[in-house]
């Protein structure tokens, strides 16, 4: 949210008017677990790169060297996000296989320790 209020507030700055539309709704309601919520949440993230991408690249047309700058440092922060969203979904796959290893490995265990007679 705070990248909004930037861009507002920018705008504003600059005389601009912002136009708000409908926030989509997402792909699903039902989120099967944190690692599918962090992979939404990273091609959001990934999508947000590429408007904002489009927006610096006609700043540079138009030879707007302020909006350039403060675009620049949108790119970077929301690059900076994407890169922690990653590691997130890194460490969550990693526990993941953690996780089905132990339960294996407990399955395995209490199969060899019950005595059946």
């Amino acid at each position: 949210m705070d990248m909004v209020y930037q861009i507002i507030k920018y705008q504003n700055l600059r005389a601009g008017t912002v136009r708000f539309k409908p926030i989509p709704k997402p792909f699903s309601d039902g989120w099967t677990s944190a690692l599918t919520v962090f992979k939404v949440m990273l091609q959001f993230e990934k999508n947000l790169i590429t408007t904002l991408t489009v927006a610096y690249k006609r700043a540079v047309s138009h030879k707007d060297p302020d909006m350039k700058r403060f675009l620049s440092g949108l790119i970077h922060m929301e690059t900076v996000d994407v890169a922690t969203t990653a590691k997130y979904i890194t460490h969550l796959q990693h526990l993941g296989a953690i996780h089905s290893l132990n339960t294996e490995l407990l399955s395995k265990h209490h199969s060899k320790s019950i005595d059946v007679k």
